[in-house]
């Protein structure tokens, strides 16, 4: 069984990429939990936040027990990591609990350089390049192997498909 996290900051693309890498390697993909708890609240809290990824982690339990192979999750503790600190300038010790034992075999960081699409549930238009080195300046701490993705239309899924392709075969 492989967990493979698409993580970056919002309106990078990682929806439409996990979507396209599930059906590409018919595996499963997790999507992203936030969306559903936050479809009907105007605000939230840390405590929130803190649901929210005790949702993410319990939907890709649920996948493993269903016996799937491949899961490609649309968030992962990185996500909540930077949400924490850019949102609530604090770091939720139950997620960095989840960073420090960051359990997911590879993970593909979508870089903003895609054009910003409004969403009711995205705030961060004017700041997703710092967002993007928050992700790499986490993951370095937390010793994370990252996969920068970027580029457009099939350049950036051909990428993505070729990085998890070569892993993949390795196994």
């Amino acid at each position: 069984m492989f967990k493979i996290a698409i993580t970056g900051p919002e309106s990078s693309g990682k929806t439409t990429l996990a979507a396209i890498l599930a059906e590409h390697f018919s595996g499963v993909m997790i999507p992203e939990f936030a969306r559903q708890f936050l479809a009907n609240k105007s605000s939230y809290t840390l405590q929130d936040l803190h649901e929210i990824a005790v949702g993410q982690w319990a939907s890709e339990e649920k996948a493993i027990q269903e016996g799937n192979e491949l899961l490609i999750c649309d968030s992962d503790p990185l996500v909540f990591g930077v949400w924490s600190l850019e949102k609530f300038n604090n770091l939720d010790p139950s997620l960095e609990q989840k960073l420090i034992h960051y359990d997911y075999d590879m993970t593909l960081l979508c870089m903003p350089d895609l054009l910003w699409v409004y969403d009711p549930l995205r705030e961060n238009e004017h700041n997703r390049d710092e967002l993007a080195f928050l992700y790499e300046k986490m993951a370095k701490k937390y010793n994370i192997s990252l996969h920068r993705i970027n580029g457009f239309g099939d350049f950036r899924t051909k990428k993505a498909i070729a990085i998890l392709e070569k892993f993949l075969n390795k196994k």
